[in-house]
């Protein structure tokens, strides 16, 4: 049972490194293997140590000998041992013989010099390799002038471009759409840069705008130029060499496909993504998930076997979680294409309401996942408390508990291994937040982002952190931005959710055959079990203001509360959290629940 998270090293501070989340436009080349790359002036040392990892060799060339000597000297702390530094009086002039897969134009004067002189531009074609690419960005709205002016005349010497529009407008890029495809910019504003705050949603609504009104490409100055040399494929839509091969080894034709890149998130954890969209379509037909560390290409293979099962088992409709492709690797990392399934985010269609329809639907998704793959034949209560002991003793090691704190999740542990009952498993998502929630046009939910599934789970937790992660929105909506605040609002005190969390747990419990008095150590357990997560997120100094680890000890602090005995005890379980007809049955304050696919 829960291999994958007993698997899991949970250690402070290893989720927060980010030294691989630069020059993610690395990813839009052919290869991210390359032998050598040329820097023409000294790069940013976050760049160069991702350009580091793709490359055997680089060699950065300048005029400036502070700057060189000062980057030299970054390098050599950073052990980057195959980076050489060479100072030269004229870009024109480099004394170099040797062919280069990438050459980077490392800043904007570079990037001026090489569009407006032919000189320059005849001296770095002559140091690219047969396939090399020349790569460059441009800011301003003059720099993409100058650039789309020399793009034509480059074609004398055999170099051939593809652009790309970046965002955000300032620092490292988070997407890169090509250019001229205005359906693909459209879905990106709708469905990938939607954002929390209010000031991103509309500024998504406005780049949406934009992309309809046919003047996004006015707008938005910035871009990527990646020039390539030789016969070879320059359309900017194309997905990459390496990622259309890739899917042709497997079976799958992507080169008829078109790219949008998604490279959002601040640590090495978070993943690129591929959307690949049909010439006509303007939804994705698939979608590819890379790692950008090596060190993480467990959770895309743990995601594929998920998906892999859950299509085997048929425990839910194949359309409400996506279905997997193929599994491989390319430069030592994973990547997973799996076909897309189409629906907006979940926050963009609920209407932040205890009474919400969708998120009705949602927990009763869960539910009937719980219920189709409920097994009690592999473990008993005793043997389960024995696995999340494991869990108990780190989690005890990372963090400082009081006597009252380590006593009491130990004492429900002891309850767990005192009941003589079967531990029903089931198949859990492992992270079903509201941000990992699709609606479809017909109004269903779809379940995306299986990295944490485990197809012999926990039950109840999947429950309980779905629950939190929409009360939160919820009230998050209505000016509380406190998340503790709103969880305490919630579930420690009488309200529509803590009502309807206890009739969805009490007909959870009766479906899948889970013992009432196993309620109660499942709940702290579930915000144990996230606290260890959540550790990785932060530094040793930082773990006592945890959210979870707080979200925990508060409900310790007040396990005596009406709504948490309602919640752990038999009380009140005569009808099912799942009802025929919304509306044919009233709950206080207005709940209204949506009949699931359970039923």
């Amino acid at each position: 049972m829960i291999e994958t998270t007993l698997k899991t090293e949970f250690v402070p501070g290893t989720n927060l490194q980010g030294d691989m989340v630069f020059a993610d436009w690395r990813f839009l080349l052919p290869s991210i293997e390359l032998n050598s790359i040329l820097c023409l002036a000294t790069p940013r040392a976050s760049s160069a140590r991702v350009l580091a990892s793709i490359a055997k060799r680089i060699v950065v060339v300048d005029t400036d000998a502070v700057k060189l000597e000062q980057f030299a000297e970054v390098s050599q702390q950073a052990s980057l041992d195959n980076i050489e530094t060479l100072l030269i009086e004229d870009f024109t002039r480099i004394p170099l013989r040797e062919k280069f897969s990438l050459i980077h134009l490392s800043d904007s004067g570079v990037t001026g010099n090489f569009l407006g002189n032919k000189s320059l531009q005849d001296t770095l074609k002559g140091l690219l390799s047969v396939d090399g690419i020349i790569k460059y960005e441009t800011w301003t709205r003059s720099e993409r002038h100058a650039s789309q002016a020399a793009l034509s005349g480059l074609t004398r010497i055999d170099l051939h471009g593809r652009a790309y529009w970046l965002t955000p407008f300032r620092g490292e890029m988070r997407t890169a759409l090509p250019t001229k495809q205005l359906d693909i910019a459209g879905f990106f504003f709708r469905n990938v840069l939607y954002g929390q705050s209010f000031k991103k949603r509309m500024l998504s609504h406005l780049g949406e705008f934009l992309s309809g009104a046919r003047l996004l490409d006015t707008l938005t100055p910035r871009r990527l130029f990646l020039l390539q040399k030789g016969e070879c494929q320059h359309d900017s839509a194309k997905p990459p060499t390496y990622l259309y091969k890739l899917a042709r080894k497997a079976g799958f034709n992507f080169d008829i496909l078109r790219i949008g890149l998604s490279t959002r998130g601040k640590f090495n954890a978070n993943k690129v993504i591929f959307y690949l969209f049909q010439a006509s379509s303007p939804q994705p037909e698939a979608i590819v998930k890379m790692t950008r560390a090596p060190e993480f290409n467990y959770r895309l293979e743990n995601e594929y076997r998920a998906l892999a099962t859950l299509q085997k088992s048929g425990f839910v409709p194949k359309e409400t979680y996506p279905e997997a492709m193929f599994l491989d690797y390319h430069g030592g990392l994973a990547l997973m294409a799996q076909k897309a399934v189409h629906g907006v985010p979940f926050r963009t269609r609920t209407t932040a309401r205890p009474d919400c329809k969708l998120a009705h639907r949602a927990a009763n998704w869960l539910v009937q996942l719980g219920h189709a793959s409920s097994n009690t034949t592999l473990v008993n209560a005793e043997q389960a408390a024995d696995k999340l002991d494991v869990l108990f003793r780190g989690f005890a090691q990372i963090y400082s508990l009081s006597d009252e704190e380590r006593n009491f999740m130990a004492g429900q542990l002891a309850r767990m291994k005192q009941c003589r009952v079967d531990f029903p498993l089931v198949f859990q998502h492992g992270d079903p937040g509201t941000w990992n929630i699709l609606v479809t046009d017909a109004n269903e939910v779809v379940f995306i982002d299986w990295e944490a599934g485990e197809p012999r789970g926990i039950p109840l937790w999947d429950i309980f952190y779905f629950m939190r992660t929409y009360a939160s929105w919820v009230l998050r909506q209505q000016g509380n931005k406190d998340p503790l605040d709103n969880f305490m609002n919630s579930f420690l005190k009488p309200s529509s959710f803590s009502q309807w969390l206890r009739l969805l747990v009490h007909d959870y419990c009766n479906k899948i055959g889970l013992v009432v008095e196993l309620i109660e150590p499942l709940f702290y357990t579930c915000w144990m079990h996230r606290a260890l997560k959540e550790s990785t997120r932060l530094r040793k100094s930082q773990l006592a203001e945890g959210h979870y680890f707080n979200l925990l000890n508060t409900c310790i602090k007040n396990r005596h509360t009406e709504t948490l005995s309602s919640l752990f005890s038999c009380e009140e379980r005569e009808g099912p959290a799942v009802i025929e007809e919304a509306g044919s049955r009233q709950f206080p304050e207005g709940i209204l629940l949506d009949k699931g696919s359970s039923e």
